[in-house]
């Protein structure tokens, strides 16, 4: 399977769905008692949906001839967790169970943010790490707001026009600044809430929570894109809980919104415009994201985003310096349709950056050298900040580590931590 036809099931399926250590047995002991185990179904509401988006485009569904080993389940997990009496929210999650006899549980996250996630164990069966559903049990997850889990529709953002600005100007970039700032406010009036505690933070913890409704002591990850910044997050707060996590195409951890807008463009003005928004099913009219979620889950961590002045001064140094791809949207969640503005302007939330903490759990990077969603300096500076060993792929392929050469060496490294080389 190519890379535009892994994205694309992804992003389709999104829309539809609105050193080797010795592997850790199901622990039933006290460790776990007031948290109830998930009761696993046929994914019968799932595929039901997932077929009747693949007829619509007169396309074999992907989860047509799905194995019965392929369940789903939920769990219901706290909104805040400072407070894990109070509201209650539901994580819809699957399971790919392993063919032969399960030497490992692997939690996975595609990315987006906002992406659905229960397909993804499913997809990955098709790529070129499929030799790890032989002896691993895949876990996918829609994290809260996307998919199957408790989301909330927001029609001011859903619905929000693009900017078709040929020649961007001051007066302009002051004009669409004030909708975004206005949008994102009345999308979070409406439940703040719950769009306050929609952060990679909480969940990490969700994920956390579903380890334990499994009677798991610890887990292995792979996460692609932004699913890097949630497993480093879930690392940072339980490394006890890791036993080895595999990152493809680390993100920025530094939080902040200009300096990530300048490593990309950077990376653009050297390496050229790889990435397409209008591949796959995104070409169908097919959005590959939850757009309100994502939103919310960028914005509440980014910090350093600025008000429209300041945005628009840095968009003009930039220009300035990279006269061939300063002027472009540079293809990060933080940056809106029109050049050098922010989805995240006027953000009325409190920021909370990604816990940055090193432990001992064996942990894999992967970067791309020529790639431009995530250029591979981010990777580089996560291995100095987090630990870990860095693998570089000389490629432009953003998250394609499951569809490239190396994917036996990915699986090799799930299966007994042996580090990937060249």
């Amino acid at each position: 399977m190519n890379k535009l036809s892994f994205i694309s099931i992804l992003a389709g399926l999104t829309l539809a769905l609105s050193a080797c250590a010795p592997y850790v047995t199901r622990d039933n002991s006290d460790k776990f008692d007031g948290i109830s185990g998930i009761r696993w179904n046929d994914c019968a509401s799932l595929k039901k949906s997932v077929d009747e988006l693949y007829a619509l485009i007169h396309s074999p569904s992907p989860l047509e001839h799905v194995s019965d080993r392929f369940e789903c389940g939920e769990v219901d997990v706290p909104q805040d967790y400072n407070n894990p009496e109070g509201e209650k929210l539901t994580i819809a999650v699957s399971r790919l169970k392993a063919k032969e006899t399960e030497q490992g549980v692997v939690f996975t996250n595609p990315g987006g943010p906002g992406l659905e996630g229960r397909t993804l164990p499913v997809a990955l069966e098709k790529t070129g790490m499929s030799e790890l559903t032989k002896t691993h049990t895949l876990v996918g997850i829609d994290v809260r707001g996307t998919g199957g889990s408790s989301s909330l529709g927001c029609e001011s953002l859903s619905n929000f026009e693009d900017a078709a600005v040929e020649f961007p100007d001051k007066e302009s970039a002051v004009s669409y600044a004030h909708k975004i700032r206005e949008s994102n406010r009345s999308c979070i009036d409406k439940d703040p809430e719950f769009y306050r505690n929609l952060t990679t933070q909480n969940i990490a913890r969700d994920m956390n929570f579903i380890r334990a409704a499994m009677r798991l002591e610890k887990i292995k990850y792979f996460g692609i894109s932004w699913g890097t910044e949630l497993g480093i997050e879930f690392r940072s707060q339980f490394p006890d809980r890791v036993e080895r996590m595999l990152l493809d195409s680390v993100v920025d951890l530094s939080g902040d919104a200009q300096k990530s807008l300048d490593d990309i463009v950077h990376a653009v003005e050297f390496f050229g415009y790889f990435f397409s928004t209008e591949m796959g099913f995104a070409a169908l009219g097919f959005k590959p994201s939850d757009f309100v979620t994502r939103t919310m889950i960028v914005c509440n961590v980014y910090r350093n985003v600025g008000d429209v002045n300041r945005q628009w001064s840095d968009y003009i140094e930039r220009s300035q310096t990279y006269p061939h791809a300063g002027s472009l949207r540079p293809p990060h969640p933080v940056s809106s349709s029109f050049p050098g503005l922010s989805t995240c302007t006027g953000w009325p939330l409190e920021p909370h950056p990604i816990s940055l903490n090193k432990s001992v759990s064996s942990l894999q990077l992967v970067g791309h050298a020529r790639e431009t969603v995530t250029p591979v300096v981010w990777a580089k500076k996560a291995q100095k900040l987090i630990g870990g060993q860095l693998f570089i792929i000389d490629d432009d392929q953003h998250g394609s580590l499951a569809l490239g050469s190396f994917a036996d060496q990915a699986v090799e490294y799930l299966s007994t931590g042996t580090y990937m080389s060249k």
